[in-house]
């Protein structure tokens, strides 16, 4: 559909929905809400269908009127009449009681009277709608649920366990609202009754009399495609089955109701293979059959309350999972064999024992079908009319709930110290959250300030309920965020510092996701942007590189996740819960994040929280980013991460990482070597950081991320690792470094980095670096640039790159010069050989336009944007002709050339090298 049609289609359906509907209702709510009168609203069926009929039963018991209103979606003008019909006769009633998406009665400014019931067709959580599906193919953008809510309005929604409420709060928008209760499923009150199971099976009989006298398999699938084009699937062979199963088997097709062309009965098979889509409903088929074989469908729940064998044909599982997915994994929560071919399938129901029961199907059962107990009906009534509903089984552990001393979701830790000018845009993105306010508490903690920052916050406080204000001594952030943890009262606890802030639906999430995970994890990440508010530049973290969807991920497995940050959700487990280390003053968010996870190895993550942190002068770690000041805390925290590792093997690599993650940042930001003291001091302190060194495995120097192979080969060679390199060979994917003592090292290729462009009238001088550990096992570099059929050469040497300048301290770099004729237009490449062996080629290229005549006389300063491989566009040397001063419009330039390139620079503002990002990954690490 094309942009103007979608446009007019959302104007119409804006029209209806808020305007002609809305206003019927509006009309009939003059009128008082007749207290005896529930509606029923179905999109597409005529008749009441089987998820009304007993609730229906039991409202008219109680003295209700039931009424019933069928929308006939899909009908053109039929369906805009029936809506507005509908929305007239919702306008008085008590209840409203749907059973699927329903933006009709979403979008209705429905009076507080009213309760909206949403019974729901299916039982359990296996594939994802509503919500859930977004960022699926299959589902509809953010901002249509947003725009037309397809469960708005609701009050009440039942599910059939306790053990899905959380998928259903997703799905539906409702999380944090106390909305999805596990009352049951209505019914499947009905599998309870002896008498409607018997007749039932009378029913199946006299539609299908073949299996009066053999086994009866049920073929249920699930539709493909969109509910509006829904197709059945096509991956069950009825004749191979026929041939395998047929003396003793018959099959019953039971299609998803939505699928409108059903494949028939292959030729041959008519005597073997029955289609009861539209002769049986769904209950006497089940209650029918020995066993059921489905692939996607929640119909697989409610099957589990007959204790009969199930299986799962689900060829096209990934294809499915990528257009739809689901609530778990897939092969861990079916009961039952999961298979490809009708082959499998044959053998499977082959060997099946008449009568028994597969122990996982109970296991199943109890965890998602726990609420269904044969008297679900009443307590769905007694709920939605106000009253109290019993305790159910299965009820989540207490933790899940508010104990007495926790009245609130989440508290939020903020440490505050002289935040008087930015702690307001923090304030204003807690204002903002989409959770309800008294869902959460904020810990304002002043941490001893000398400016307004106290008097704010008690101002805050003053106007907002859930606020409060602790003030005390300063003594740093760790002991400020302990002050906070002592005094919080919600489930979780998150920590946020005063001049970050929150995306709106953070808060939301978290807890969705930290009690949808409560009993795998102990602490829950948010994603993290980094920004730089002077120039507006913006980064995500390095670890988004690995966290990519919301979910659970063993250390073990995603070693190289460097959770190093305060942006966490942990447990508040009262005097339990664990404590920021107070002497240390950097490294204590990776020393309290490693406690942590140790204790399960696990790392949740939620991808729809987003934590905004701001770099600048005025953060406080900047006021200790000296070695003198964060040798003896980055020690410490290395030999936490080092006994970790011995202590906890399935840890080990995730504390190799961490702590070579840590040397990273470090070394690129001048803080890693010990160079302070006397002569004395310096060396005892550099042995010891050689000596921690020495503890790291090979195998953890060569797979991790965080160092660019220069800054790796100086690490090892300083900590007595290698030898001096002797030889090197390079593929088109790395280069091989052998050393004198032996040993090999894979590293990188080599880089180029382009550090300066001049523009004169006839010659375009470019000049850079080309380094890489491999460089140093040769002797003479030599560079060409092919520019159109010319070639030039450049004049290379040696060159020490200072610590300082670049962020590492090696002699394996060679300098580059290069005089390119400055007319175009032309695209230049470089060529490298190393003592006559080529090494693989830079996938680097300057576009140089035609010249217009005019200089540029200043100095082009890449810094950061390394390697000029990882572009992948150009640099397009032609914008930046007849510019001002250079030092006026770089932080505007540098903030395109982000845009432009995808690469981060590094602090840019402040015109001074940061040093070389260590991959070719749009995300950066940064402390």
């Amino acid at each position: 559909m094309g942009t103007t049609a979608r446009h007019i289609k959302s104007a119409l359906k804006t029209l209806l929905y808020f305007g002609v509907d809305g206003a019927a209702y509006r009309l009939h709510a003059l009128l008082p809400v007749d207290e005896h009168k529930a509606l029923f609203v179905e999109m597409h069926d005529t008749q009441p269908p089987n998820d009304f009929a007993l609730v229906m039963d039991e409202l008219e018991s109680r003295g209700f009127s039931c009424d019933y209103a069928c929308l006939h979606k899909g009908q053109g003008a039929r369906y805009v009449a029936s809506c507005v019909g509908m929305s007239w006769r919702a306008a008085r009633a008590r209840l409203l009681l749907l059973r699927d998406a329903n933006m009709p009665v979403g979008c209705l400014p429905v009076r507080d009277e009213t309760s909206v019931v949403q019974l729901w067709h299916a039982c359990g959580a296996f594939k994802k709608f509503g919500l859930s599906t977004t960022q699926k193919i299959f589902g509809v953008g953010d901002d249509e649920m947003a725009r037309f809510p397809h469960y708005g309005n609701t009050t009440l929604a039942t599910v059939s366990s306790p053990e899905v409420v959380w998928a259903y709060e997703e799905a539906m928008g409702l999380e944090g609202q106390g909305a999805v209760q596990a009352l049951g499923v209505s019914r499947t009150d009905a599998l309870f009754d002896e008498e409607r199971l018997a007749a039932c099976r009378a029913q199946a009989e006299k539609a299908v009399p073949a299996i009066k006298d053999k086994r009866v398999l049920l073929w249920a699938p699930t539709f493909r495609g969109q509910v509006t084009a829904a197709e059945a699937p096509d991956t069950l062979d009825v004749a191979e089955l026929r041939e395998r199963l047929g003396q003793e088997w018959v099959l019953l097709v039971k299609h998803h109701p939505l699928v409108a062309e059903r494949p028939s009965v292959p030729a041959g098979c008519e005597d073997f293979a029955f289609d009861v889509s539209d002769s049986l409903p769904i209950e006497a088929a089940m209650v029918a059959s020995d066993a059921c074989v489905s692939d996607y469908s929640s119909l697989v729940f409610e099957y589990s309350l007959l204790r009969r064998p199930m299986a799962f044909l689900a060829p096209d599982l990934a294809d499915y999972d990528d257009w739809r997915g689901f609530y778990y994994d897939y092969d861990q929560m079916t009961p039952g064999p999961v298979l490809a071919t009708t082959t499998e399938l044959a053998d499977w129901a082959a060997g099946l024992v008449p009568g028994a029961c597969p122990p996982e199907v109970d296991a199943f059962r109890e965890r998602f079908m726990c609420a269904c107990d044969g008297h679900a009906t009443a307590r769905i009534v007694d709920s939605a009319l106000g009253g109290q509903s019993p305790k159910l089984r299965g009820q989540p552990p207490e933790f899940r709930g508010l104990s007495p001393q926790c009245r609130y979701d989440v508290s939020v830790i903020v440490p505050v110290y002289n935040a008087e000018g930015h702690l307001g845009r923090c304030v204003a993105s807690l204002d903002a959250q989409t959770a309800r306010q008294d869902s959460f508490e904020v810990v304002l903690i002043n941490d001893g300030s000398t400016d307004g920052s106290l008097a704010l916050c008690r101002d805050l406080a003053a106007t907002r309920s859930n606020y409060v204000v602790l003030d005390q001594p300063n003594q740093g952030v760790s002991a400020a965020r302990n002050a906070g943890i002592r005094a919080a009262r919600g489930r979780y606890i998150m920590f946020l510092d005063s001049d970050d802030w929150l995306s709106k639906g953070t808060i939301k999430a978290l807890v969705s996701t930290f009690d949808r995970y409560a009993d795998q994890i102990d602490l829950l990440a948010l994603g993290v942007t980094y920004t730089i508010v002077e120039t507006g530049a913006t980064w995500r973290h390095k670890r988004d590189t690995w966290l990519t969807h919301t979910g659970v991920y063993p250390l073990d497995e995603y070693p190289h996740v460097a959770q190093s940050t305060p942006t966490v959700c942990i447990r508040n487990e009262g005097a339990q819960t664990p404590r920021f280390p107070t002497g240390m003053r950097m490294g204590e968010d990776q020393y309290f994040n490693t406690k942590v996870l140790a204790r399960k190895g696990v790392l949740g993550y939620c991808a729809k929280a987003r934590y905004y942190h701001v770099e600048h002068e005025g953060s406080s770690r900047w006021l200790w980013d000296a070695p003198k000041h964060s040798f003896e805390d980055m020690m410490r925290l290395y030999n936490t991460l080092l006994e970790l590792a011995v202590n906890t093997p399935s840890m080990s690599v995730y504390a190799y990482s961490l702590i070579l993650y840590n040397m990273g940042w470090r070394l690129r930001n001048d803080l890693l070597y010990p160079e302070f003291g006397d002569a004395a001091t310096r060396e005892r302190n550099h042995e010891r950081l050689y000596g921690m060194l020495r503890q790291i495995p090979q195998a953890s120097w060569e797979d991790s991320p965080y160092l660019v192979t220069a800054q790796r080969a100086e690490l090892m060679r300083r900590a007595g690792l290698v030898d001096e390199p002797v030889a090197s060979t390079h593929t088109t994917d790395n280069a091989c470094v052998t050393f004198a003592n032996g040993a090999q090292v894979r590293v990188g290729l080599p880089a180029l980095a382009v550090r300066q462009v001049r523009r004169t009238r006839h010659v375009l001088q470019v000049c850079g670096l080309v380094y890489g550990p491999s460089l140093a096992c040769g002797s003479q570099l030599e560079l060409v640039w092919q520019v159109g059929s010319q070639q030039v050469a450049a004049h290379t040497c040696r060159k020490q790159v200072s610590y300082a300048e670049q962020g590492v301290d090696v002699d394996d770099a060679w300098w580059f010069e290069a005089d390119l004729p400055a007319m175009g237009p032309y695209a230049a490449y470089p060529q490298a050989t190393l003592d006559g062996a080529p090494v693989p080629a830079f996938a680097v290229r300057l576009d140089v336009p035609a010249n217009n005549g005019k200089r540029i006389t200043a100095d082009v300063r890449l810094f950061g944007i390394q390697p000029l491989a990882a572009l992948g566009d150009a640099l397009y040397l032609g914008t930046l002709k007849g510019l001002p001063a250079w030092s006026a419009v770089w932080p505007r330039i540098a903030c395109q050339l982000r845009k432009r390139l995808g690469v981060v620079a590094g602090r840019v503002a402040k015109l001074r090298p940061a040093g070389l990002p260590p991959t070719n990954s749009t995300a950066t690490e940064t402390e």
